[in-house]
């Protein structure tokens, strides 16, 4: 969606300003959860304009508006300091983002063992939790996700779909210290990044991001930390 069609009410959706390169006339949302900023050439260093939405960088995770949602919509406007490989890409606190297998070379069929079709296999499915209100994504393959986080705790409720019939591994961004994992009621088993291979029932941390491996079909889980993680 354009910017502008989204936040009409900032009057933002095309350049007031020489100072402001292209300000928000070519940025827009994919979806509900990311806002993308693309860099049209190399001399691009634009400046983004943040709605008064809660938005964390996908590069870095740390929140880049504390802008509230609720009262006037004042924009934020920033100056991302970035290298041409990374896109200013922001998203939004609660969301729940579907994602397939990092290591799929391809959507399409494919015979040589050494390429991992998602059309031979769909396997796993990753969904990434940005920590905020609850919230709930539908699949396109009727699979269900639903994530909140409240106090010192984040639940978690998967519903499987037709296709994606192997779980879900969640990546939930939080360097909060984490004090137990539970699946259902059975504590989930503590591994690391290294040793992780193909666990199930497991959860480990890698950097800012835990993951968790849920095993297949309706699954509950919640994560607790030693302090508040909303």
């Amino acid at each position: 969606r354009p910017f502008g069609m989204a936040h009409p009410e900032l009057a933002r959706h095309v350049p007031v300003a020489a100072s402001f390169k292209a300000e928000a006339a070519t940025q827009y949302w994919l979806g509900d959860a990311l806002l993308v900023a693309p860099i049209m050439d190399e001399s691009d260093r634009r400046k983004v304009v943040l709605p008064a939405v809660h938005l964390r960088s996908w590069w870095t995770q740390k929140m880049v508006s504390a802008a509230t949602l609720a009262g006037p919509a004042t924009p934020t406007v920033v100056e991302p300091k970035l290298p041409l490989s990374q896109i200013p890409l922001y998203v939004r606190e609660g969301a729940i983002i579907p994602l397939l297998r990092p290591s799929i070379d391809t959507l399409a069929p494919a015979t040589d063992k050494g390429v991992d079709s998602f059309a031979n296999d769909a396997g796993r499915l990753h969904a990434l939790y940005v920590p905020g209100p609850k919230e709930q994504r539908d699949v396109y393959d009727g699979t269900k996700l639903g994530a909140a986080a409240a106090g010192k705790a984040i639940n978690l409720a998967v519903t499987p779909g037709e296709e994606f019939t192997k779980g879900v591994e969640w990546e939930i961004w939080s360097a909060i210290k984490v004090k137990a994992v539970a699946l259902g009621k059975t504590p989930a088993d503590k591994t690391t990044a290294s040793k992780a291979g193909t666990c199930v029932g497991c959860w480990w941390r890698d950097g800012g991001t835990i993951h968790i491996r849920m095993p297949p079909g309706t699954q509950t889980g919640v994560v607790l930390f030693d302090k508040s993680v909303q």
